[in-house]
């Protein structure tokens, strides 16, 4: 979050500034720094914050099903795997899932589906109670649970790398359009006096900086898959959110 609001802040910084480098107008310059820094902390920073909660919960999630398994196939004890697993998590669902210790082996688990986003915890569920029923080996009865929560947990990964680079680009895109108007503003300075102070030069300036906010707006949102707004409380430990 910390690390969002910087980032938020000295995008308003460059944008706020080429503004005001071709423009020569300060006002300008403020304006466009206020609005890309208002957007940035009000829209995309929560944008962002949502979806990297929801990738944390699905790192978190594919690591409580591997520890469990695991732990309850080399200990056959439930207790042993809940107290293994439970050490990967963080956030609200690790203290509201330690206020569950005096409810059974089921109800924790269940308890614990209320933070997990995709189907594949409540699949890891339904294994756990089907192993309880019949027994047997809980690696052959998991095997392929654990195959496929491997292969989610993969191209998560793959699609976090696909973000770092599609971010590389887009900044680097950004900042070389910026200092290209730069550049030309004082390579011909002499052509910037005579459009200094004129009403169309100043709205093709102030639109630079609009375009530069909604162009953030749409990459975010591409990469994130998040909405701009969420309308939501917090029920029994589950966000339940409407999307606007």
């Amino acid at each position: 979050m910390a690390n969002s609001i910087v980032i938020s802040i000295i995008v308003a910084i460059f944008f706020g500034g080429v503004c005001y480098a071709v423009s020569g107008q300060w006002i300008l310059g403020t304006t466009i720094f206020l609005c890309q820094l208002l957007f940035g902390i009000f829209v995309l920073v929560p944008m962002v914050r949502r979806a990297e909660n929801k990738n944390r919960l699905a790192q978190e999630a594919h690591g409580f099903i591997r520890s469990f398994i695991i732990t309850l196939s080399a200990s056959h004890s439930f207790d042993d795997a809940i107290e293994h697993a439970t050490d990967l998590l963080s956030g609200e669902e690790r203290q509201m899932f330690a206020e569950t210790s005096s409810y059974s082996v089921d109800e924790r688990l269940d308890y614990l589906g209320r933070f997990f986003p995709g189907d594949i915890y409540h699949v890891f569920s339904s294994v756990v109670h089907l192993y309880e029923e019949q027994g047997g080996e809980i690696l052959d009865v998991a095997g392929p649970l654990l195959r496929e929560s491997t292969r989610q947990e993969e191209e998560r990964m793959q699609h976090r790398r696909n973000q770092k680079r599609a971010i590389l680009e887009f900044t680097t895109l950004w900042m070389m359009s910026g200092l290209v108007m730069i550049i030309l503003r004082f390579g011909m300075s002499s052509f910037f006096d005579l459009l200094q102070g004129n009403l169309a030069y100043l709205t093709m300036c102030a639109t630079y900086g609009l375009l530069a906010m909604a162009s953030l707006f749409l990459f975010v949102r591409g990469i994130t898959g998040e909405k701009a707004f969420v309308k939501g409380e917090k029920a029994h430990g589950k966000m339940q959110k409407e999307e606007a």
